[in-house]
């Protein structure tokens, strides 16, 4: 059986939906969903919409932010639910059902591109080459 990287995205998410369904491995779940939502990106009916909906809530968060404080925070909700994101995965403390769902919503503004922050610009290239270089260890053996 030789998966591709896509493949290996999608069994990712597959994955996160057994375990989240199953409610066990809180934190694993999370980091699944993240690589497979930046793997898959964008592509497909539902990849198209969580852009979508990705780039309103950036928007929308960098408005709020301008309305509010008189300085639009472009990278704010990036920033935000990266630092909880961050807090429930540290060893320290255990992640919950919110964390695979903020772990969607980080994946999808890494994907997106609206992050804000200019140092991400690679990330999803390197996720997806990392994944891609673990898929053909695992094609080889």
């Amino acid at each position: 059986m030789r998966l591709t990287t896509t493949e290996l995205g999608l069994l990712f998410l597959l994955l996160f939906g057994v375990f989240h369904f199953l409610g066990i491995l809180p934190t694993t779940r999370a980091v699944l969903v993240f690589l497979g939502v930046v793997i898959v990106g964008t592509t497909g009916f539902i990849g198209r919409i969580a852009a979508d909906v990705g780039t309103w809530a950036q928007n929308a968060f960098g408005s709020v932010t301008g309305w509010a404080f008189g300085v639009p925070l472009a990278a704010g909700l990036f920033i935000v639910l990266a630092i909880v994101f961050i807090f429930d995965v540290h060893p320290k403390h255990s992640a919950g059902k919110r964390t695979g769902w903020i772990a969607i919503a980080l994946g999808v503004l890494v994907v997106v591109g609206v992050a804000g922050i200019p140092a991400l610009a690679g990330l999803r290239g390197a996720i997806v080459n990392l994944v891609g270089n673990a898929a053909t260890a695992l094609n080889s053996i």
